[in-house]
């Protein structure tokens, strides 16, 4: 059984068949790439730059340091997580995400100003939501502090961890989403009306959107 590592980044099912089937890393597109290497080139600043910003937010003294892989504690053969870092103030720890995305580099820096945080995680809930809602199950910890960055700008938010009943769900869905035989088949658990409910009013009333 193949993990779904929560942070390690999406694999389509039909790139993985290819890499299963030939025992080699199947090639990714020019525009793909140009958005990894963005990425990991920028990584570094965007943990910085978030962890400097919620250092301010709080008026603490967080420092951070990088992890491994972490599976789930109870879905260990299915779900694990690569945080980008986990970050401590000496007594708390706290899950730290960062996002560099690569449509936001090519935006004019006053197109950036007027986006808002509800808007950036609105339109990737289903990615960047659900992820550090999972990477909080696999560690465990209470809250992830979650950074947008782009050249311009970045942006910082409080994401707590889920509720039960939402955690109960998304660990039902686990249990069945990867089945490997001959092939992959990848249940999709972003049409399940139950996930979706339970994840609209978390964005609506858990996530602290910190002002800028």
């Amino acid at each position: 059984m193949i993990p779904n590592c929560i942070g390690y980044g999406y694999v389509s099912p039909r790139k993985m068949q290819t890499e299963i089937k030939t025992g080699q890393k199947a090639p990714t597109n020019d525009f793909a790439q140009r958005m990894l290497d963005w990425g990991k080139q920028n990584e570094e600043a965007a943990i910085l730059q978030t962890i400097h910003q919620y250092n301010q937010f709080t008026n603490d003294k967080w420092k951070y340091v990088k992890t491994g892989i972490v599976y789930h504690p109870k879905l260990e053969d299915r779900l694990g997580a690569t945080p980008d870092a986990v970050m401590t103030n000496g007594h708390e720890f706290i899950n730290v995400e960062v996002k560099c995305p690569y449509y936001l580099a090519q935006q004019a820096p006053a197109e950036i100003k007027e986006m808002t945080k509800y808007d950036m995680l609105e339109n990737n809930k289903y990615n960047w939501v659900i992820q550090a809602i999972a990477q909080m199950d696999c560690l465990p910890l209470e809250k992830t502090v979650f950074g947008v960055w782009t050249p311009h700008k970045t942006w910082i938010m409080e994401l707590p961890a889920a509720s039960d009943e939402f955690l109960n769900i998304w660990d039902e869905l686990m249990q069945f989403d990867w089945k490997l035989k001959n092939n992959i088949e990848i249940k999709n658990w972003r049409k399940n009306a139950e996930l979706q409910n339970a994840l609209d009013t978390y964005m609506q009333k858990k996530i602290n959107y910190l002002v800028d």
